[in-house]
């Protein structure tokens, strides 16, 4: 999708209405208190935002390379060879880690479905917000798998995304 001239993920929509949605309920949370008459929903609804905020951000930054990444050694030290083996070892190992995680977080939502398990407020059953733990580790494992294929073909400088113009 593009958005002003600039391709946008999934990660940066849901991390952006996130973060809009998790303002928002603070800010009414806020506002009532104040009147003395709280809303119980805000704040549950801002925890989930921010789990799900979370899991798209850290999709979005390890596109971007905002992850932390110890590199300063391997180029130091390391041949060409040697620095491009570890690249193509390490986007392969985060490749099968969020394949993993993804994995098991079905296995997770599928446990918090069958034993009916809910939040005590708003009566949304888990699974919704623990959704997000699968869909941030499919968008992250899918970028890191696209990663390793560049970097065996030879068409990636970096780990990380070009910005288009």
């Amino acid at each position: 999708m593009k958005i002003g001239g600039k391709k946008v993920g999934a990660d940066l929509i849901l991390g952006t209405a996130g973060l809009i949605v998790m303002t928002l309920c603070v800010l009414l949370g806020i506002a009532f208190r104040w009147h003395g008459t709280p809303l119980l929903w805000t704040e549950e609804v801002a925890k989930w935002m921010m789990v799900w905020i979370t899991f798209a951000g850290a999709s979005y930054s390890f596109k971007h390379g905002g992850l932390l990444r110890v590199d300063f050694f391997v180029r130091t030290f390391c041949g060409r060879r040697a620095q491009f083996t570890i690249n193509v070892a390490a986007m392969a190992l985060m490749f099968l880690f969020f394949t993993y995680m993804s994995y098991s977080s079905v296995q997770y939502m599928l446990n918090t479905w069958n034993r009916n398990q809910v939040f005590p407020v708003t009566r949304v059953p888990f699974f919704c917000v623990t959704g997000a733990l699968f869909i941030g580790g499919i968008l992250t494992a899918v970028f890191s798998l696209g990663q390793t294929i560049k970097l065996l073909r030879g068409t990636a400088g970096d780990h990380t995304e070009e910005e288009t113009p």
